[in-house]
C-alpha cells in the first residue's frame, strides 16, 4: 500500500502523496485570506482539510504565521482563542487569521442554534445528533462554528472561508512528482 492521503494522516510515513501540493495551495490561499482580512479589517476563519489529523492546518498555519491553528488532536477552548485574538488586534493591526482543520474539537462546545430539519432526517434517516449534521453538511461546519463564536466573544467581525476539496486539484508540486517517481507510481517516458 502506498500513502495516498493528502491530509498526511497515514501512519508510518514521513509524508504522503499529494500532501506537499495541498500544503502549497493551502498556504497560497491563507496568504490571500490574510490580505483580504487586513483590507477589510476583519478576522478570517479558514477551514482546511483534516478530519482526523491536523497536519495540513498546522503546517500551513505556521507557514503564514496564523494567529491561531485549531486541530483535531488538541481540543481547543474558543474563549482562549478569543482572548489571544483580543491581545493581537489593535488599531495598527485590526485583523486576524484563524486556521481550523475540519475535524477540530472544542472544549465547552458551542450550542447548535437549531435541530436538524426534517429534510436532513429524511435524507439520512440512520444518522442522529451530530452525525446527521455531518452526513448532510460536513464541509464548512468548523469554520462557521468558530467564526460565529469568536464574533460573539470578541465583538469583531469575522468571515468564514472553506478551502475544502479545492486543495485536491491542480498540478502536483515538484516534491510530489519526485515522490511518485521514486516509489514507482509514476512513469515518465517509454
Amino acid at each position: 500500500m502506498h500513502p495516498r492521503s493528502i491530509e498526511n494522516d497515514i501512519a508510518a510515513t514521513m509524508v504522503s502523496f499529494g500532501f506537499n501540493s495541498a500544503l502549497s495551495f493551502t498556504i497560497e490561499m491563507l496568504d490571500r485570506a490574510r490580505q483580504a482580512a487586513q483590507s477589510a479589517r476583519k478576522i478570517a476563519v479558514v477551514e482546511v482539510l483534516g478530519e482526523q489529523a491536523g497536519w495540513l492546518a498546522l503546517q500551513a498555519g505556521i507557514a503564514v504565521c496564523a494567529d491561531a491553528v485549531l486541530i483535531p488532536e488538541i481540543p481547543c477552548d474558543l474563549k482562549n482563542v478569543a482572548g489571544r485574538l483580543k491581545e493581537k488586534i489593535s488599531p495598527r493591526r485590526p485583523y486576524g487569521l484563524v486556521v481550523v482543520a475540519e475535524g477540530a474539537k472544542f472544549i465547552n462546545k458551542p450550542e447548535k442554534e437549531k435541530p436538524a430539519s426534517s429534510l436532513k432526517a429524511s435524507l439520512s434517516p440512520l444518522a442522529t445528533g451530530e452525525a446527521s449534521e455531518h452526513a448532510i453538511k460536513r464541509s464548512g461546519q468548523a469554520a462557521e462554528t468558530v467564526a460565529t463564536e469568536l464574533q460573539l466573544l470578541i465583538a469583531e467581525e469575522t468571515f468564514p472561508l472553506v478551502l475544502g476539496l479545492w486543495v485536491r486539484g491542480g498540478a502536483p508540486t515538484a516534491v510530489d512528482r519526485q515522490l511518485g517517481w521514486v516509489t514507482g507510481l509514476v512513469r515518465y517516458g517509454p
